[in-house]
């Protein structure tokens, strides 16, 4: 698990910071990836280190977290945050803990009466599990405990992409290795 928190720890995320009435959003561009296995860190070790209380503060932090682009991730991310408010929560990682296998995690989440198998045909959602996985085989090897407040050492350096005149263009630059993508690669993008 440190080996994960030391790499996050110095990636930069992109993206636009938007106002809207007293509300400020951020739009990351580029470092989705990253923002997510972060939101799952707090997720997961919040879950198992955390009493109820705290579980309910966390997860109103952790409901900002949006999927814009993936509906049935979105609801994904907003069901998951709930068990955090829910006892079942200590069953649920609580069972993990104590059978140390693998895909426990993904299994546990899987029999959840909100969670359908549709979800199984989001690759958002797929990779949110593995990753939940992978982070549950760390903690777990790592004989982990009273971490969650290391957490909070984990930094991002946003770059808003407005303070350098900078459009979304640069991403598409980024991940094209400075060529335009083509006509029908936008297409699957878009698709």
């Amino acid at each position: 698990l440190t080996c994960l928190l030391i790499i996050i720890t110095f990636l930069f995320v992109y993206g636009s910071i938007k106002r809207i009435k007293d509300t400020v959003y951020f739009y990351p561009l580029d470092g989705q990836q990253r923002l997510t296995t972060l939101f799952l860190l707090y997720w997961y070790i919040g879950g198992v280190e955390l009493n109820l209380d705290d579980r309910t503060e966390l997860a109103k932090v952790l409901k900002n977290f949006y999927y814009a682009t993936r509906t049935s991730s979105n609801i994904f991310c907003e069901n998951i945050v709930k068990e955090l408010c829910n006892n079942n929560i200590e069953f649920l990682l609580g069972n993990i803990h104590e059978n140390k296998s693998p895909n426990t995690l993904i299994s546990q989440i899987e029999n959840l009466s909100w969670c359908h198998d549709s979800y199984k045909l989001d690759p958002t959602v797929s990779a949110m599990l593995n990753m939940l996985n992978r982070i549950q085989e760390l903690y777990i090897a790592n004989e982990c405990s009273n971490i969650f407040a290391n957490l909070e050492k984990l930094r991002f350096y946003i770059l808003p992409l407005s303070n350098f005149d900078l459009t979304e263009d640069l991403y598409v630059k980024m991940n094209a290795r400075g060529k335009q993508l083509t006509s029908f690669e936008n297409f699957k993008a878009d698709l």
